[in-house]
């Protein structure tokens, strides 16, 4: 017979908790997993009411909370976890082969207030290590990284994506207004002697210790882009005046020899 706690009957809803059966405790419900089999049809391995189950149902909201006195803890230390386990047991240790906890953390701007972080955990096959994704006390989300370090994503690693858009708040058409400045290619080359590197971009030093903002060298990269194309088109404009200027003397020196086998004609007779 199924164990109940609280209510007025075995078979009223007022029971607050129940042990059936098969092991599975409900909350709320005399049915433990009696949800299994709604809008779950499609998915890949639906429970059923033989597995270890524990439901909690309420007409508002349910809640499960793990709760424990944190202030005397230390920092990293749990609050509390949930575990994926292997119960068979296995040769590296530890038997978690998934995870989800929360941390405790310090807030250097509050050090009265307690803060919290949160820690998806896996394991790969035959691997002791864990692999972490961390929701840090600020809201920042770390990968294969335990430091945030004020971005909203840290990255430890690569990434493979389909597309990126990155918002920018200025993109470099200016360069095409009258009143812009180019500066000459004396002054580039003098810059780049000096510098080592093209104006208005940053150093590798720079770069190597501070990394690189992707949609701000965007839009400096077009922006040289763009000037290398008003380089071009001056060029382009010196070298057709020029190519006029050729055409008009090859016409005169035409003229010329014309005019001198004209003459040597005539003194020949």
């Amino acid at each position: 017979m199924p164990v109940m706690l609280g209510g007025y009957g075995y078979n009223t809803d007022d029971a607050h908790m129940i042990v059936d059966r098969n092991g599975n405790i409900g909350f709320g419900t005399l049915v433990p997993g009696s949800f299994y089999n709604q809008n779950q049809v499609n998915y890949p391995r639906t429970y059923s009411q033989q597995d270890k189950v524990v439901s909690i149902a309420a007409a508002e909201q349910p809640v499960l909370e793990l709760g424990r006195p944190v202030s005397a803890l230390g920092t990293g230390e749990r609050v509390g976890a949930i575990f994926f386990s292997n119960l068979t047991g296995q040769s590296d240790a530890p038997r978690q082969v998934a995870g989800i906890w929360a941390e405790k953390a310090d807030l250097p701007s509050h050090p009265g207030l307690i803060g919290g972080k949160l820690v998806f955990t896996t394991k790969t096959n035959g691997g002791a290590e864990h692999n972490k994704i961390i929701m840090d006390e600020y809201g920042g989300l770390c990968i294969g990284t335990s430091q945030s370090s004020g971005y909203k994503l840290a990255v430890n690693g690569d990434i493979k994506t389909r597309r990126i858009k990155v918002t920018v708040s200025e993109w470099p058409d200016f360069v095409f207004q009258p009143e812009y400045r180019l500066k000459s290619l004396e002054e580039v080359a003098g810059f780049i002697a000096k510098h080592k590197h093209l104006p208005e971009m940053p150093p590798a030093s720079e770069v190597q210790q501070q990394g690189l903002d992707v949609g701000g060298n965007q839009a400096m990269l077009l922006q040289k882009i763009e000037e290398l194309t008003l380089y071009m088109i001056d060029m382009n404009k010196k070298m057709t005046a020029q190519e006029k200027v050729m055409k008009s003397q090859q016409q005169k020196l035409a003229k010329q020899e014309k005019e001198i086998d004209t003459l040597k004609k005539q003194l020949s007779k």
